[in-house]
């Protein structure tokens, strides 16, 4: 789907009711004065502030305005009270799969604290890629699974629906960021960060001030930053600056050390205010599918991993409240999981595991919906050209949650997981 973001307008009414940064952890940093910051040739007003951002056109065919390719728009709709409309959430993500986005758990699915504390609950997000200027034609992608949600962690992973038939995924087009465990982000050292403020056209950050801050003991999670964010920067990536490094990398390897979770409401307005963002090294160590694709510290491609070569995650089609039919998203998505089977002929055994919520019910009643849920996965397979025989059930009920700890029922603990066998592939033959 093609569209075109013909005014800024729009876009501030979108961003009205998140400007305040979200502070999902609570946290108030204070640290020593570091470079004061002047306004840059290029930084736009956005709603009355000064911004330390640049435009990207500015940058056009450079290393920065390669390196911003994967980084898109994140919308995300909420809908809370019948007494209120829906709410939507200006946020960022970045590619770091062919299809797969990461961005703050606190914008998906979780929303920002104040939404949540409102009554609200994540509905669906679309991602939009090139909208680099005000009236610039993007292009626009639905979010599809939630592979991994860390509340703890403030990060989550999505795949996004294709676009259409045999369409490359968008990271074949605009490349990946690369992640790295530390990366050499010791205190001092310079960053840069692609991010949506506001909801406005892409935005480079990379001033004087864009530094890594000291790091307070026992908060080895955290990255603390002197880059210039404000609400909608939630889920951008911080990555390493350096011309050198960035040039001998080549186009679509750039690093990452962080992702962007919080900053001082107001933007930096003192010389020692600082921001958070989650260090890739604790979300690596937690997350199956970066740990398999991470860098080494420092270390550019071809050192990296091929990340096409990565086995997929594991494939979750997600259910209504108390419901075991098929979403229409859902369907779309077992559709294209009964394709890729029927394609592959080294699939010896399908199983299918249905999963309820602790706050949905009883025990045995969530186990009874887990197993409807499997079912009816199966059947779809099935009835999609699936051979049955290599079909198998499982209902776990309650007993492995995605999101644990929180008073409210969570959409993405009602799911089912489709985890495809493959008989090993044959051992070499000596001559």
């Amino acid at each position: 789907m093609r569209l075109t973001l013909a005014s800024a307008a729009s876009f501030w009414t979108l961003a009205s009711a998140a400007l305040a940064q979200a502070d999902p952890q609570g946290l108030a940093v204070q640290g020593p004065a570091m470079t004061p910051q002047v306004a840059l040739p290029n930084s736009p007003l956005i709603l009355g502030v000064q911004m330390q951002s640049e435009e990207i056109p500015a940058y056009q065919g450079t290393w920065f305005a390669e390196a911003g390719q994967p980084v898109g728009y994140l919308e995300v709709i909420a809908r809370g009270p019948l007494t209120m409309g829906p709410q939507t959430i200006p946020c960022t993500a970045w590619l770091v799969g062919p299809d797969v986005i990461m961005t703050a758990w606190h914008c998906l699915p979780g929303l920002p604290r104040a939404t949540r504390e409102a009554g609200f609950r994540y509905v669906s997000a679309t991602i939009t890629f090139q909208f680099d200027e005000i009236g610039a034609t993007g292009t626009r992608y639905t979010v599809g699974q939630v592979l991994e949600a860390n509340p703890d962690l403030d990060y989550t992973l999505a795949r996004l629906l294709p676009i259409a038939a045999n369409a490359p995924a968008p990271g074949e087009r605009l490349g990946v960021i690369r992640v790295a465990r530390g990366g050499g982000a010791t205190p001092g050292t310079p960053l840069f960060m692609i991010h949506h403020a506001y909801g406005h056209s892409k935005l480079l950050l990379k001033d004087a001030s864009c530094r890594v801050f000291d790091q307070p003991s026992g908060l080895d999670i955290y990255l603390y930053h002197r880059c210039d964010t404000r609400g909608g920067s939630s889920g951008a990536p911080v990555l390493l600056y350096g011309e050198a490094e960035g040039e001998a990398a080549g186009v679509r390897n750039f690093i990452a050390v962080g992702l962007h979770s919080s900053g001082t409401p107001g933007g930096l307005a003192n010389p020692n205010d600082v921001n958070i963002a989650v260090s890739l090294s604790a979300i690596i160590e937690a997350s199956a599918y970066l740990s398999a694709v991470a860098c080494e510290p420092d270390a550019y491609r071809p050192y990296c991993k091929d990340i096409k070569s990565v086995a997929p995650a594991p494939n979750l089609v997600f259910f209504d409240w108390d419901r075991t039919d098929l979403t229409a998203e859902a369907q779309l998505l077992v559709r294209a999981l009964a394709d890729r089977i029927k394609a592959d002929p080294t699939v010896t055994r399908v199983l299918i595991v249905g999963h309820g919520d602790p706050r949905d019910g009883t025990a045995s009643y969530t186990l009874g919906v887990s197993n409807r849920r499997a079912r009816t996965v199966a059947d779809a397979l099935v009835a999609m050209g699936v051979n049955g025989a290599l079909v198998s059930l499982e209902g776990k009920g309650v007993t492995q949650p995605m999101v644990a700890g929180l008073l409210t029922p969570d959409p993405l603990n009602r799911r089912a997981e489709i985890v495809l066998e493959r008989r090993p592939p044959p051992a070499p033959v000596s001559f």
